[in-house]
């Protein structure tokens, strides 16, 4: 069985996430550095909340069903 690397309820925050991000962040920013650094920033942030979604789903998830997991470490330790 292939390996689960997302949850349909963290992909909804992360995607909820973003679109604040968008909404609120992409204005205060243009009030502060003007429209192309605004884009940067916005863009940054995104890309950091999108990269910590990525990271906590990689560190999180089953890479290995159990049963994989137990047969491995015997094997492991028979040799």
């Amino acid at each position: 069985m292939g390996a689960r690397l997302y949850s349909r309820f963290w992909v909804g925050v992360t995607i909820t996430l973003s679109m604040v991000v968008v909404a609120c962040g992409f204005p205060a920013f243009q009030r502060k550095f003007g429209f192309p650094a605004s884009l940067l920033w916005t863009l940054a942030v995104l890309v950091g909340v999108w990269g910590t979604y990525l990271l906590r789903a990689y560190l999180f998830s089953d890479r290995l069903p159990s049963s994989e997991v137990k047969e491995n470490r015997s094997r492991e330790h028979t040799q």
